[in-house]
């Protein structure tokens, strides 16, 4: 018999479905039902080939299989789901399609009616989910946009969490776009933390779909920029009442449609337009284009009116295979176009701390199984004929003087005054060629470095070039030891390619700049933020977290492989919050590149252009730029997600050398204004200390 088995008799009876002529007892852990064999057998296949064995007193286990006289059958189920199911088997009534319900009911019965294969009730239980969650776009704008009151049961937070756990669960893929696109409307707090319901339940993604959902946010706010877009190049003077004859005015023509729609969109992106909340659904509101559609002619809303359903429906079609990976059993894995890797992503971090496994264990074992002294390899020239000491690594020996140790090393100095016996704790030898041995448990290599430093102290110098196994190795150990003077150098020299400063940032990635430190390499970002928390070196996590960021959604998920065949990760934390910022970041990016156009056309009347009307004013140039920058003909899908907008920005390098100085000086002014607000929120972005802290 089982722990925890709990007998029969003592379960709780329940108080209806405990009937007198009942044949068979159904047990789950909880409660014990007496039912009606044929009545189950009648509805579900699975019962009917379960009823039909026979049954002995007890199973082999010692498990009662009769209770009463009748026979017992164990249930593994939910108790809470299994009773709904009864309940629904002795009275169809108990559920019906389009009446209002509880989320318990429906999630239950949607589950045991898988289970048992009961077909009918699991397509109605579907299609009455598909109220909230349809596979139309005009179904979903009518319940979503209208916020039209649906006859299921009372919306609560985490709703749309889950339902998509209840779809893969249960294989309902019918409602896993909707669910899906709903999810990822969402905030990304709620997406990655979760959300709570007003009883306390937490309503989760899993770990795959949370990756999916935040990576998708960015290519999504990608699509609603060239949505917006679309919607004023939908406008044309053919249609346009406002550029007809009989709409002049006194002062000329009035303002096309076309020109007015553009101001807005351009007023929205920039930084003197609206917040835009990050749990906004496209699909049912385009905001710039709501600040627009009034003040454009009847014959110019009409046509947007007209591409934005088609805006809307050709995303729509996008959505299973942008958001949903197929079942691995039909061998077809539908990834977006637009490289993203969100389906993959969970496998990278559990790979990644498999390997974390692998190195730990395999350090303990090197670390474990020491070999005898004199098999250990004898430095050549850290082996001094007048040492007094001998230290000893897994792999190495070296005999060093006692007083060059504690010189330059507190935590040396207190060790080496300890009695011989006291410096080891592995139970190996305490001597070695009559002098005392003490074993060390660093890394060998780290070691060596940390050693020859401190017999040579040119041996690493800061702002010389170096190598980063040197640099690291010498700031891990510097930390453990407390030499705190070659910390601090060995964080000043890693400093120049991750500084505190903007100006200093930029030079660091300036091609051009010949960085005296070490030999750049893939996945060089990843290491510095992994020695920076290692070593509490927080002063450079700011830097190496953000330009980690800018890097591939590929290699933040999976890791860069350098030349030697080291793969260098992100911890799965920061990758998931690197992730998040990136989403966040992109949005910045975007009302960055607005805000430039916004500032010259703000400045119009300083133009050199504006004075000359046979030629397009600067403004103008820049507008167009921007939003060729974001249109679909320009971007699409395929959009690079490795830019940098602290030094690159794509459409304001191509328009600012076609702009008269005097709009050149205003747009590299509003540009270092902005990168220095970007700069100075960095720390926070990442959940780090401020700056001057």
């Amino acid at each position: 018999m089982g722990d925890g088995y709990i007998s029969i008799k003592d379960r709780k009876q329940h108080p209806t479905l405990w009937l007198d002529d009942g044949n068979t007892v159904l047990a789950t852990k909880v409660s014990r039902f007496r039912v009606h064999r044929t009545r189950l057998a009648m509805d579900s296949p699975v019962f009917a080939h379960m009823l039909s064995k026979p049954r002995s007193h007890t199973d082999s286990t010692g498990i009662e299989n009769a209770f009463e006289g009748l026979p017992v059958f164990e249930i593994p189920d939910s108790d809470v789901d299994f009773t709904h199911l009864l309940c629904f088997i002795y009275d169809h009534r108990y559920y019906q399609i389009d009446t209002i319900t509880t989320f318990e009911k429906i999630s239950g019965l949607l589950r045991m009616s898988t289970r048992y294969q009961m077909d009918d009730l699991r397509n109605e239980i579907i299609s009455h989910l598909g109220l909230a969650y349809p596979s139309t776009v005009e179904k979903y704008l009518e319940i979503v946009g209208r916020q039209t009151e649906l006859p299921l049961f009372p919306p609560f937070h985490g709703q749309h969490f889950a339902v998509v756990a209840l779809a893969r669960e249960t294989k309902a893929s019918k409602l896993l776009p909707a669910a899906l696109w709903r999810s990822m409307c969402m905030t990304s707090r709620d997406i990655v933390d979760g959300a709570v319901d007003s009883n306390g339940t937490r309503y989760k993604l899993s770990a795959t779909d949370i990756q999916r959902c935040i990576l998708q946010r960015s290519h999504i706010y990608e699509t609603v920029i060239q949505s917006e877009i679309a919607l004023t190049n939908s406008l044309n003077e053919t249609d346009c009442l406002q550029v007809q004859p009989t709409h002049r005015v006194i002062s000329g023509l009035q303002i096309p449609c076309r020109q007015k729609a553009r101001l807005k969109v351009i007023h929205h992106f920039s930084d003197s337009g609206p917040e835009i909340r990050e749990d906004h659904d496209m699909l049912i509101q385009m905001n710039a284009f709501e600040a627009w559609r009034h003040l454009v002619c009847s014959g110019c809303r009409k046509v947007a009116e007209s591409e934005l359903s088609r805006l809307r429906t050709s995303l729509w079609n996008t959505l299973p295979r942008v958001l949903i990976k197929m079942d691995s059993s039909t061998g077809s894995d539908l990834v977006p176009k637009c490289k993203v890797w969100a389906a993959t992503c969970m496998f990278q971090v559990v790979r990644f701390a498999m390997h974390s496994l692998v190195d730990i264990s395999s350090s303990m074992d090197s670390s474990n199984t020491r070999l005898p002294i004199e098999d250990r390899k004898k430095h050549p020239t850290l082996w001094l004929d007048d040492g007094n000491i001998v230290l000893a690594t897994n792999l190495s020996r070296f005999r060093v003087h006692r007083t060059m140790l504690s010189m330059g090393s507190p935590v040396f100095a207190d060790m080496l005054s300890m009695p011989v016996p006291l410096w080891n704790t592995v139970g190996t030898e305490n001597t070695f060629e009559g002098l005392p041995v003490v074993e060390i448990p660093d890394n060998d290599v780290d070691f060596t470095h940390l050693l020859c430093f401190l017999y040579d102290s040119r041996y690493y110098q800061g702002g010389s070039f170096t190598t980063f196994e040197k640099i690291s190795g010498l700031l891990r150990l510097s930390n453990k030891y407390q030499m705190d003077v070659l910390r601090d150098e060995t964080i000043s020299h890693l400093s120049l390619a991750y500084p505190k400063t903007l100006e200093k940032y930029l030079e660091a990635v300036d091609k051009k700049t010949q960085m005296p430190l070490f030999p750049p390499f893939p996945g060089q970002h990843f290491a510095i933020v992994a020695l920076a928390r290692e070593t509490d070196a927080s002063t450079l996590l700011p830097a190496a977290l953000w330009r980690s960021m800018c890097m591939t959604s590929r290699d933040i998920q999976q890791g860069a492989v350098d030349s030697n065949g080291t793969r260098h990760r992100l911890s799965s934390t920061d990758v998931l919050q690197c992730i998040v910022k990136k989403s966040q970041v992109y949005k910045t990016l975007v009302r960055v590149e607005y805000s430039l156009a916004m500032a010259i056309l703000l400045k119009r009347s300083e133009c050199v252009r504006q004075r000359q009307p046979s030629e397009s004013s600067c403004s103008e140039i820049a507008v167009f730029k921007v939003f060729h920058r974001f249109s679909v003909a320009r971007s699409g899908w395929n959009i690079r997600d490795d830019d940098d907008l602290l030094t690159h920005l794509d459409a304001f390098d191509v328009w600012r050398p076609l702009v008269c100085d005097n709009c050149g000086k205003v747009a590299d002014s509003r540009l270092s204004q902005l990168r220095v607000q970007e700069w100075n929120i960095l720390p926070k972005l990442f959940g780090l200390p401020e700056w001057n802290s």
